[in-house]
């Protein structure tokens, strides 16, 4: 796969035509808790991305526990592997968005690595939320 094509964009925006080509190599999905985030990622690996060591809802454990340690170094190391590979890799934590990680984890992403932040309605979320909850499950 030499990159993602998005002929679909044009839908979206006149302005941009069907032979345009939109082009991203990595990415990191984020967002709020119950947003949504698992959705989209099952979009980018339906596109061919790879989420390497994902558990059943996505996310990477490793990557999490490396980034609740702040050990941005190794983390980040890691991403940086991701630029010498032919397959499109990504990651999806939905906890990624916070002021904590900011200055040292986001300054430090390599440039061919795209943010995505998916935010949702919080009453749709809040209500999704306490409805799972309240659910009775056999």
């Amino acid at each position: 796969m030499e990159h993602l094509e998005n002929k679909g964009i044009a839908l979206l925006s006149p302005s941009i035509s069907v032979t345009s080509e939109l082009t991203c190599q990595h990415v990191l999905i984020t967002g709020l808790g119950r947003g949504g985030t698992t959705a989209l990622a099952q979009v980018f690996r339906g596109l061919g991305f790879v989420f390497e060591q994902a558990d059943e809802f996505m996310e990477t454990k490793d990557y999490r526990r490396l980034l609740l340690a702040g050990d941005y170094q190794t983390l980040i190391a890691d991403l940086q592997a991701w630029q010498t590979s032919e397959r499109h890799h990504a990651w999806k934590d939905p906890k990624l968005l916070s002021p904590i990680h900011h200055q040292t984890f986001y300054s430090a992403l390599p440039n061919n690595i795209v943010l995505v932040v998916v935010l949702r309605d919080l009453v749709a979320t809040t209500s999704r939320f306490i409805s799972v909850e309240q659910a009775d499950f056999f």
